[in-house]
């Protein structure tokens, strides 16, 4: 998991933020392989997961094909919404950008992964992004199927409810 990952989740847990209400992720970067582009999204979903600490209610994708943009909205039991925005086209080839804001009712964390000030490891340099992801089997299973999800929102332009 990547530090600034860890660095958030250790803020919500020792309860820092509160109760997660609203969160923001972007992601603008090149890439090799679309198999690399579905890694960056489940990636960024499980961390969002932890983060709002609630089971998904809604999600809705868009995707824009030639320029393999995502933007996702979820909404999650608790009422808590999240904005997941990846942009993998060519004009981000060889660098990267990463922004991620978590809202919550005591406070608010922001990242970003230009801003010299703002929290960084040496894992910010020049290139393209490089996924952190590893799952157990069972996680695997659960974030294929949002993954699966999302892409049938795109396909269906509509809203997937999830639970009843």
């Amino acid at each position: 998991m990547k530090m600034e990952h860890q660095a958030i989740l250790q803020q919500i847990q020792m309860d820092q933020l509160g109760s997660v209400t609203f969160s923001r992720y972007d992601l603008a970067t090149g890439i090799e392989t679309h198999a690399q582009l579905e890694l960056m999204l489940k990636e960024a979903l499980q961390f969002l997961l932890l983060c709002h600490q609630s089971p998904l209610e809604t999600v809705y994708g868009s995707y824009e094909a030639e320029h393999h943009i995502y933007l996702i909205t979820m909404q999650f039991k608790n009422q808590s919404l999240c904005n997941l925005f990846i942009d993998a086209s060519d004009a981000n080839q060889q660098n990267y950008q990463k922004q991620i804001e978590i809202v919550g009712t005591k406070g608010l964390y922001q990242y970003n992964s230009a801003d010299r000030r703002g929290f960084s490891s040496n894992f910010i340099l020049p290139g393209n992004y490089q996924v952190d992801y590893q799952e157990a089997s069972l996680e695997n299973i659960g974030l294929s199927n949002l993954v699966f999800q999302i892409k049938e929102s795109i396909k269906n332009n509509e809203t997937i409810t999830f639970g009843g």
